[in-house]
């Protein structure tokens, strides 16, 4: 096996085991009693699996293109789909079908999972600036800051919007990957 292939094995492990817990999740909640679910975490589960294939993505062609075998550029790809998992875990819960309220389940995790997606979002920018990516690291800068946001404020609109912004930065990412 070449070093692409261990790097790209144990990025899919970890992608793996977040796309458990969020497949679990989004069942949990779809199965759950009407008035018991919330829109803004059901919309972060379906952004964090396209956020999880993207970075699998970026990852496969990022580490095809160049010195894989290089230490510092495998952390720069391994770290944000380790972030990315931790993120998964906050948002989610070990047991979703016991989840009473997906409401009050996000609120109590909602400073873990920005204060994660702040640290995702400035090591993606760092490493798009060291290696020269083909990315936009202020993209990811402005990422951090709508993370941020979400950090100070309980306020479910503001939320709200954070998931959507990020949605849609998601999809633009998507369609630019495509060439669209």
């Amino acid at each position: 096996m070449s070093d692409i292939e261990f790097s790209l094995i144990a990025i899919a492990t970890v992608l793996a085991l977040g796309y458990t817990r969020l497949i679990e999740a989004i069942y949990a909640e779809l199965i759950a009693e009407r008035g018991t679910g919330y829109w803004v975490s059901s919309l972060w589960f379906w952004n964090r699996l396209l956020a999880g294939l993207i970075l699998f993505w970026v990852n496969r062609y990022g580490l095809t293109t160049s010195l894989a075998n290089e230490f510092t550029r495998f952390m720069f790809a391994f770290i944000p789909v380790t972030l990315w998992y931790v993120q998964v875990l906050a948002l989610t819960s070990r047991h979703p079908r016991k989840v009473p309220d997906w409401r009050g389940q996000y609120f109590r995790m909602r400073r873990a999972f920005c204060v994660i997606g702040i640290i995702s979002g400035v090591v993606t920018a760092v490493g798009a600036w060291i290696f020269a990516l083909d990315i936009r690291p202020e993209l990811f800068l402005l990422s951090s800051l709508i993370f941020a946001l979400g950090l100070v404020s309980k306020n479910a609109i503001l939320h709200g919007g954070m998931v959507i912004a990020q949605s849609l930065f998601l999809v633009g990412a998507v369609l630019r990957a495509l060439g669209t």
